[in-house]
């Protein structure tokens, strides 16, 4: 449903043509044009005039978007300002409704007219407030005496001074070019993607029926969309997030409702997996301007030598992998075992260069790790080996998130040298470089957005401290000579780790779960960093580190009642999916050595599944003028009880592959044809099913992408057609392989097949489906479509 800005200029022409011309047929006075919206059958002409804080005025450009519903933008037709939609409820109250949504505050008057009646309604919004109406006695379907004009000052929300100052430069904000087409994002059916994917929303709500559902996103512009929740024909909720970074250094998100249902509004940027929730208690229309609402870090400008890159499967083994960047660093990432859920491959690409770095110094040397943003369960080691060390006392690690996001520095390995060490617990960009010590303070005072990254930056001053002590640069043995240490038996570089490491653990890990959902399960991933981070920096005496493992035995029982739930939902609401949670809770348990606590076998039996494989084959043959033969076959096997392992073993399962069809139609003088058969059928076997369990920041990737490893079979069948005054057709198999084509690797039937693509079915106990459809000719005219079918049958 995404569509290009010039899409976009473009549909208005079309439909004010399709309007115009419907306009003639009702003899509607409301004529559409490039100000002017028609809507509910060309009644009611709406139009907007505005002024911004500067005393600009101008006319909203109109853009319909249903018969109902359109919107206006003021300044960029990339940036929508207005949804508007006049309903005919007149069988519900005897009135036509209007409600609006607002994602702006400058000042604005909405004309609305009736041009069955030449009644107008005024919607006035004061200058610096959001406010999105629902007004269901907008105008009586009866005559009777009344207004011709009436006037609405509507009342709404005003943020605090600083944003409101803030919100009146909004006309200078940065907007994508107006030809850019809505990014197309990857993920859930129920997420709407804005401002290049970086976000996602999601919205969840109950209506006074007490009738619950989620959302259904369409993107209008990279910025902008919205969201329906009972009619494609009904806009509920539309919402735009802006990059105003150049204005107050945040990202904002804007929306306004349509709807005065319950809602709950999810915004997740998906490069820090800072989330942000927006709730609109039953009976009120919101509109909020959010200026404040995600804070991003610093910002650099990399340029990747791609070239030099180096990728590598990494099994949930663990594994290695390596590159060199062309100044002669090397890096090396070391992934242990127990840091992946399922196997995944690793790039490691050199920085070949990077602008609008904080430090005088430069980059040294810096490699992205990718895919960008996956998770790691257990630290990976990142090991750093410049040609020539950096000095001590100028040293400084750092890291950054996509293509310089969220810029920040990193604690290194004190106990590594001489070469640079990081632990990872997520794929980002990682590097070393030169500072000196007033750029490093400076750096420290940029607030980042993750709660997690500011740990990190943090503990970087006290593990650079401990590093330099180690390299004998340090001032640790002057300080232990003059009796300095913490009466703990910690350097003071140590107390001052213990305590980042403390509050950070006392503000941000939740000891009593109520929530087993996606962001706790993204918060568990960091648990093997944290616990590596106070055994690196903290010393063997600490006792945070006695302290961690006592309350993590909380968790572990708060783990194994998420682990049971999921398993119990995933049983009676027939939802595959969660055995993604369930993987995550295991992996956790494994990592601290108490997964027996966990009844591993819960997680094939719920992705048990029965999978179908059906082809089906027509093929028209013309031997002669005036002969013609439509023949049919069919190919069906049917394989219960499959189920995944995560230890990617067990049995692999066959089940028959049988002919369900196989004839024949024809046109011929008096035909009188046979078809003869000569041959067996053969057996379809599964061997291995595959599930991507593992968890990026902000669900930035779907974690149910699937494949399935199989061969199959190889009926060998000639099929014969015998007709007068036609000589005999042989149909001969494999032609029905012919699906496969540019799948296979190799020659059918030499080794099995790997099949990736499901899509997920919405609804149902069929949880994925592959489809391959072809129509080409081989000497005849092929038809066929073959389908593989999961239907999820736990256990």
């Amino acid at each position: 449903m995404a569509q290009s800005s010039a899409a976009r200029r473009l549909r208005p022409l079309l439909l004010v043509l399709a309007q115009v011309f419907a306009s003639a047929l009702l003899a509607g006075p409301c004529v559409p044009s490039a100000t002017t919206l028609c809507l509910n059958d060309n009644r009611f002409r709406v139009e907007v005039n505005w002024k911004d804080s500067h005393q600009r005025t101008g006319v909203g450009q109109a853009v319909p978007i249903t018969s109902d519903t359109g919107d206006f933008w003021f300044f960029s037709a990339a940036n929508v300002e207005l949804v508007v939609k006049v309903l005919d409820a007149r069988g519900v109250n005897g009135n036509f409704w209007v409600f609006y949504g607002a994602l702006s505050n400058v000042e604005y008057d909405l004309v609305v007219t009736d041009t069955a009646t030449d009644r107008v309604k005024t919607y006035s919004n004061p200058q610096g407030q959001f406010a999105s109406v629902g007004d269901t006695k907008a105008f009586a379907a009866s005559l009777s005496p009344t207004e011709l004009s009436t006037r609405m000052d509507v009342e709404g929300f005003t943020p605090d001074g600083e944003a409101l100052e803030d919100l009146q430069a909004s006309t200078l904000l940065p907007v994508h070019e107006a030809d850019a087409a809505p990014a197309l994002c990857d993920g859930a059916a129920t997420e709407l993607g804005l401002n290049g994917c970086r976000f996602r929303l999601s919205v969840s709500w109950k209506d006074s029926s007490g009738r619950t559902g989620v959302g259904q996103p369409v993107p209008l512009t990279d910025d902008t969309g919205y969201f329906w929740f009972f009619s494609p024909e009904n806009i509920e909720l539309v919402i735009k997030v802006l990059d105003a970074r150049a204005i107050n250094g945040n990202f904002w998100v804007f929306y306004g409702a349509l709807s005065n249902v319950e809602y709950t509004l999810t915004v997740t940027d998906t490069l820090t997996g800072a989330t942000h929730t927006y709730t609109n208690p039953s009976g009120q229309f919101a509109s909020v301007g959010d200026t404040k609402a995600f804070h991003p870090g610093y910002s650099v400008a990399a340029q990747l030598d791609t070239a030099r890159a180096a990728s590598a499967l990494v099994p949930v083994g663990g594994g290695t992998v390596s590159t060199n960047s062309a100044d002669g660093t090397v890096f090396t990432l070391t992934v242990p075992e127990g840091a992946l859920l399922s196997d995944e491959t690793i790039t490691l690409t050199p920085v070949a260069a990077a602008d609008r770095i904080p430090f005088s110094g430069g980059v040294g040397a810096a490699v992205r790790l990718g895919p960008e943003g996956l998770l790691l369960f257990q630290p990976a080691t990142l090991v750093i080996s410049p040609p020539a060390p950096i000095p001590a006392d100028a040293e400084v690690t750092f890291a950054w998130r996509g293509s310089g996001d969220e810029f920040g520095l990193f604690p290194p390995d004190p106990t590594a040298t001489p070469a640079v060490s990081l632990s990872v617990s997520h794929l980002a960009t990682y590097g070393v470089g030169r500072a000196t010590g007033a750029e490093l303070d400076a750096q420290r005072s940029r607030p980042l957005e993750g709660a997690f990254d500011q740990l990190e930056q943090a503990l970087q001053e006290p593990a650079s401290e401990q590093r330099r002590a180690l390299r004998g640069t340090g001032p640790q043995g002057i300080l232990e000579a003059e009796g300095t240490r913490h009466p703990s038996g910690q350097t003071p570089a140590q107390q001052q780790a213990t305590e980042e490491l403390q509050e950070w653990f006392d503000s941000n890990l939740k000891l009593t779960i109520v929530d087993c959902g996606p962001e706790m399960q993204s918060d568990i991933a960091r648990l093997g960093g944290f616990l590596k981070r106070v055994l690196l920096l903290t010393g063997p005496d600490a006792g945070l580190l006695s302290d961690v493992k006592s309350k993590y035995e909380t968790l572990y029982s708060a783990f194994q009642t998420c682990y049971d739930d999921a398993y119990a939902a995933c049983k009676t609401e027939m939802d595959p999916s969660q055995a993604a949670s369930m993987a995550r809770f295991y992996a956790i348990l494994k990592a601290e050595g108490v997964e027996n606590r966990l009844d591993k076998n819960k997680i094939p039996l719920c992705l048990t599944f029965e999978i179908t494989f059906d082809s089906y084959i027509e093929e028209i043959m013309v031997p002669g003028s005036g002969q013609t033969w439509a023949f049919r076959h069919r190919l069906k096997a049917v394989v219960p009880g499959v189920s995944y392992s995560p230890d990617g073993g067990g049995p692999s399962l066959s089940a028959p592959l049988e002919y369900v069809i196989h004839d024949y139609t024809g046109t011929i003088s008096d035909p009188k044809c046979t078809m003869t058969t000569d041959g067996q059928n053969s057996v379809f076997t599964f061997e291995k099913m595959s599930f991507d369990l593992n968890v990026f920041e902000g669900g930035n990737q779907s974690p149910y992408w699937l494949s399935v490893v199989f061969d199959p079979g190889h009926p060998n069948f000639t099929f014969t057609l015998s007709c007068e005054g036609a000589p005999p057709l042989e149909i001969t198999q494999p032609r029905w392989r012919s699906a496969f084509e540019g799948v296979l690797p190799v020659p059918f039937g030499q080794e099995d097949i790997t099949v990736s693509g499901f899509q997920r079915v919405s609804s149902g106990a069929i949880f994925a489906r592959w489809t391959h459809t072809s129509d080409a000719s081989y000497g005849v005219v092929q038809s066929e479509v073959s389908t593989m079918e999961l239907k999820h049958t736990p256990q």
